[in-house]
């Protein structure tokens, strides 16, 4: 299975904005987690053969550090990990 994500912004305030490009489809778990492994916002969805566009905001209340972007198909297998910076 061949991917692409691109996350920005990346340092980030409030909302990011993640594209995805996959060769074929599948259900996803997309989880953002923080330095300690903790998961602090966590979503399901549909990702279509092609490129899906996703918004992931109300951000601004977490603490500022170094975060993951997690893309995990559903039976739990990582797809891909992006490291990320609040401010």
């Amino acid at each position: 299975m061949e991917v692409f994500i691109d996350v920005h912004p990346n340092p980030f305030i409030s909302e990011l904005t993640v594209r995805i490009i996959i060769d074929t489809t599948v259900i996803a778990i997309i989880r953002l987690t923080n330095d300690k492994g903790i998961i602090a916002k966590m979503m399901s969805c549909t990702l279509e053969k092609g490129e899906t566009t996703l918004t992931i905001d109300k951000l601004s209340k977490f603490a500022a550090g170094e975060y993951n972007l997690e893309v995990r198909l559903l039976n739990g297998d990582e797809i891909k990990r992006i490291p990320l910076v609040k401010k």
